[in-house]
């Protein structure tokens, strides 16, 4: 049973002792951080919401001037993003897997990264993308390629060119689709 006094009076006078605790400049210090960084994001918050105006707040707490020299203008715009004017080529099919858009140039129907790129002899080319909706498509018959494996790219980006039709081999679920279906979301 002394021990065990001799234990808990041991804690007790370590629990008094200064040794644990940070020196009173050090606390002093992180909590003047605390509330400075406290009051600059309150104060980053007034002045998004007065450029974004989510809030209605009194005329009296306008601070307008003060934030009329953000430069988050666009960053909070909600606006839809524009779109191109120009028109992108649509594939008609030719037969069977054989498409043609109109131009000699063979684009990307669907945002998607590059898996495979294969360089044999001119118009055995080939490039095989995973667009976005899971749709795995082979473009063959290429001329010359201007991507690379592993690099994302946009819907309407040309990945290189073709003589008189580019194959479009497209498979979902390790299922041949269409080119109406590998466009479908």
């Amino acid at each position: 049973m002394n021990e065990m006094k001799e234990i808990r009076k041991r804690i007790a006078q370590r629990r008094g002792t200064e040794e644990d605790h940070q020196p009173f400049i050090f606390r002093l210090i992180y909590r003047g951080l605390m509330c400075v960084m406290a009051v600059g994001v309150l104060a980053l918050a007034y002045l998004i919401n007065d450029k974004i105006g989510l809030v209605k707040l009194p005329e009296s707490l306008s601070m307008a001037s003060v934030s009329e020299w953000l430069p988050f203008d666009h960053w909070f715009s909600f606006a839809p993003k524009e779109e191109s004017v120009a028109a992108l080529p649509t594939y008609t099919l030719l037969k069977q897997n054989q498409y043609a858009n109109g131009t000699n140039q063979a684009n990307l129907i669907l945002d998607g990264v590059v898996l495979h790129v294969e360089e044999k002899d001119p118009a055995k080319n080939s490039i095989t993308v995973r667009h976005d909706n899971g749709v795995v498509v082979t473009y063959g018959h290429l001329n010359q390629i201007s991507v690379k494996a592993n690099e994302r790219l946009k819907k309407g980006t040309v990945i290189g060119t073709f003589n008189e039709y580019v194959t479009l081999d497209m498979v979902k679920d390790n299922q041949r689709i269409d080119l109406q279906s590998a466009l479908t979301p």
